[in-house]
Order: C-alpha cells, then sequence, then structure tokens
C-alpha cells in the first residue's frame, strides 16, 4: 500500500485544527470565525463585528444586531462584550460605545445598520448607549 505524501498530512492537520464548529471559540489570531447568532461567517476584522467573552470563551459575531439579539436570547451573566469602532477598527467595550442605527449610511452583513463608536464624542448626531440600543431592537 502507498503511503500519502508527509505535505498531504501537514496540510490535513492544519485543516482540520483550523475547523470550528459553530459557536466554538475561535483563536486570538483567526481572521474568521463562526456567528454565534447566525452562524454566517464573520470576518474578524470587519468594521461591524462584534464579540463576547463568557467564561474564557470568546464568541464573535458578524453583526452588532446579532450580539444584541444573542443577548435577549442567552441571557448570559459575567460576560465582556467588545464591538470595533467604526472609525478606526479598533476594539472598544460595546457597553461603553455609543452607537448609531442607520441602514442606509452603514450596511451591515446582517442588515441591522448599527455602528459603534469609542464614545458620544466620537459618533455622529443622536447616537445612543447601550442598553437604549437594546431597547430599541427589541
Amino acid at each position: 500500500m502507498r503511503r500519502p505524501p508527509v505535505a498531504a498530512l501537514a496540510l490535513l492537520a492544519v485543516l482540520a485544527l483550523a475547523v470550528q464548529r459553530p459557536g466554538q471559540a475561535a483563536a486570538a489570531d483567526a481572521t474568521t470565525a463562526p456567528c454565534a447568532e447566525c452562524g454566517m461567517t464573520v470576518e474578524v476584522a470587519g468594521r461591524f463585528t462584534a464579540r463576547i467573552d463568557v467564561a474564557g470563551e470568546s464568541r464573535y459575531f458578524c453583526d452588532i444586531g446579532d450580539l444584541v439579539a444573542f443577548l435577549g436570547r442567552t441571557r448570559p451573566t459575567g460576560f465582556e462584550a467588545a464591538v470595533r469602532d467604526y472609525p478606526s477598527g479598533e476594539w472598544v467595550g460595546a457597553i461603553s460605545a455609543a452607537y448609531v442605527v442607520d441602514k442606509k449610511t452603514y450596511p451591515t452583513p446582517m442588515g441591522w445598520g448599527i455602528a459603534a463608536f469609542r464614545d458620544r464624542e466620537a459618533a455622529p448626531a443622536g447616537a445612543m448607549g447601550f442598553d437604549a440600543l437594546q431597547e430599541a431592537l427589541r
């Protein structure tokens, strides 16, 4: 019987490590991950991406609206959440960020139209806090 080349076995091992189940934590250096709410592929560096850390496990969301939906559906405790600051693309705390909902200006992956800003001073007029965003999406 012929043995497969070592390079092919190495490639299969790398692919096996890269495959994740929905809801599974993504590696810190991953560029994509499954959305914990809808299952769509998340571009981790995307401007509308969100993340929640619960009990040492990170889950990603393709859209800030999916994070809000997930929180409303699962009601986790003891979590930290982060969103991408729309102007800079940097991670900022979801609770302290300001949000603008405008589907025409912000064409988000799932159509929620939500952009996050570092704080209210950095956000356009009419921005709301996280609690108000959750209330608005109920």
